[in-house]
């Protein structure tokens, strides 16, 4: 069961910004890398047997498309979807620039593909040749879940609609499996693709299907049926202490709970007269008792729960640095004085004032995350506390969550915001909205507009030395802790579960999920009797 089945397969657009759009998506199509254990991009050696930088002047990128690669229609896989892909991305960029895109149509990203200056294929199509007319750092990025051009290129085409329910493109298929059904009731059943020309998959069919548990605990769990009979594998960030124990109770299922990739940071609305000094950002940040607020989270049944100290990256990735130092325990002293010098007043019964009048400070957060509701609760009750009046005002979902975000009609937010193993994507959340929507749909978070931090994050994507580019990503975090947009709390934990008769299972923190590696999966031919580890 998943809490909500994609509109689209379009994992470009924010529509299809989502962990089941992207599970599917990296089943049914292909891609030059995907992201695997470790928070590394992996080639995806099935559909690009190599890619590399041939040149620096210009950054230059040759990909070789496998000889196989063919979509199920029997089209090959070639450099026109490579082209397609850069176009589109370019196309995208241009509408959010001018303003034209919805808030579901809008590109996750749009840097990289503005960066190239032509894309040109050769050998048949098998190769394709990449010129950027400025270096990109992280362009392992680009070229993921390729949609399949020969359908898509003609005038009029939205290719977001194509790859949903009833669309052409959802027809066809370029990974080891293809979509064999797709409905609101009967969810979208996955079955292997005839022409995959890989390693065959070891289950017959995956279903995803929508579940109206009022639990909250489905937020992406799917079965898989090999051979022998239904299988479970469930991975979710929608759980509570109810959900784990009852997974936990099971016999014949292991589960684990880790760390994952996207981080709840408590947001502050920049544009708000009251919050627009960093300085009274910071003093409210300094009222926050982080570690005792992790701490409480943990609490609600031993689950994986991480600080992060880090505006960029989630505790365990690639390059994440502890830099929160100072904001880790609640800071009174301190805090009463940077809101006193900011021109703040406490009145006798220790309320906070502006101007003569008692400072009210609105907090929206998404009711449907569990972990944001938590983290809502426990800084409201804080901030409460330190004398500073918070009405609580939740929103039903991310959606609403963005919306609100977009319109300004808030003082504090707690949003869960999806980090990447691509850094530079993270611009998004932290600049203004020049380049896509951002991580989740998260862009610009808090309107903040610093000229060094923009400076920064554009100097960070054309940095190709890796060393480099660190320095940089740490400068802009430091920076970041500074200014005060965000405040990072933690990251939120991940539950994964599945039936242990399934071996060889490697769960990664974003794109695939635990489908990662599935075509190296084993199924054992009969239960095991032992419980769960």
């Amino acid at each position: 069961m998943v809490d909500r089945l994609p509109s689209t397969l379009d994992t470009h657009v924010v529509a299809g910004d989502s962990q089941v759009a992207r599970m599917i998506a990296s089943l049914v199509l292909p891609g030059a890398f995907q992201v695997g254990p470790g928070s590394t991009p992996t080639l995806d050696s099935d559909v690009v047997t190599s890619a590399s930088v041939v040149s620096l002047a210009p950054q230059t990128v040759v990909y070789q498309i496998a000889q196989g690669a063919t979509w199920s229609d029997g089209v090959p896989i070639s450099a026109a979807d490579f082209i397609y892909a850069w176009k589109t991305g370019r196309s995208l960029a241009d509408a959010a620039l001018a303003g034209n895109s919805g808030p579901e149509d809008s590109p996750v990203s749009t840097l990289g593909y503005r960066d190239i200056s032509s894309v040109t294929g050769s050998g048949g199509g098998r190769t394709v040749t990449v010129v950027f007319r400025t270096p990109f750092a992280d362009w392992e990025s680009l070229f993921s879940d390729l949609l399949p051009a020969h359908l898509l290129e003609s005038p009029g085409v939205v290719p977001a609609n194509a790859l949903g329910p009833v669309g052409d493109a959802t027809k066809v298929s370029g990974g080891p499996f293809e979509i064999a059904s797709w409905s609101a009731t009967g969810g979208i059943l996955l079955r292997p693709n005839p022409r995959w020309w890989g390693s065959p998959p070891p289950v017959g069919q995956i279903a995803f299907v929508e579940s109206n548990a009022s639990e909250g605990a489905a937020g992406g769990s799917f079965s898989v049926t090999p051979p022998a009979g239904d299988l479970q594998v469930d991975s979710t960030y929608s759980f509570g202490p109810a959900l784990l124990s009852k997974i936990s109770a099971q016999p014949l299922l292991d589960s684990a709970v880790h760390s994952g990739s996207t981080v709840v940071q408590l947001v502050f609305n920049t544009h708000s007269p009251i919050l627009s000094a960093p300085l009274v950002r910071r003093g409210i940040a300094h009222f926050i008792h982080r570690s005792a607020l992790v701490a409480q989270v943990g609490g609600l049944g031993g689950l994986g729960v991480s600080e992060a100290d880090d505006h960029l990256v989630a505790p365990g990735g690639v390059d994440y640095e502890e830099d929160a130092a100072g904001f880790h325990h609640a800071k009174p002293a301190r805090a009463t004085r940077d809101l006193i010098a900011a021109g703040l007043a406490t009145s006798s019964s220790g309320t906070w004032m502006s101007a003569g009048v008692p400072l009210s400070l609105s907090l929206i957060w998404p009711a449907s995350d569990p972990f944001a509701a938590f983290a809502a609760n426990a800084v409201a009750s804080q901030l409460d506390s330190a004398g500073l009046h918070i009405v609580p005002s939740p929103v039903t979902d991310l959606a609403a969550l963005r919306t609100a975000l977009a319109s300004g009609s808030y003082s504090l937010a707690i949003v869960p915001v999806p980090t990447s193993a691509f850094p530079t994507l993270m611009r998004n959340a932290f600049t203004p909205k020049d380049a896509g929507a951002g991580p989740g749909g998260f862009a610009d978070l808090g309107g903040v507009d610093d000229p060094q931090l923009n400076l920064l994050f554009a100097q960070a994507a054309q940095e190709l030395s890796p060393g480099h580019a660190e320095s940089t990503y740490q400068s802009i975090d430091s920076l970041l802790w500074t200014d005060m947009p965000t405040l990072p709390l933690f990251a939120e934990p991940q539950l994964a579960a599945w039936s242990a008769q399934i071996s060889g299972i490697s769960v990664v923190r974003s794109g695939s999920g635990p489908l990662w590696g599935l075509l190296s999966w084993s199924v054992l031919p009969t239960r095991p009797t032992r419980a769960a580890g």
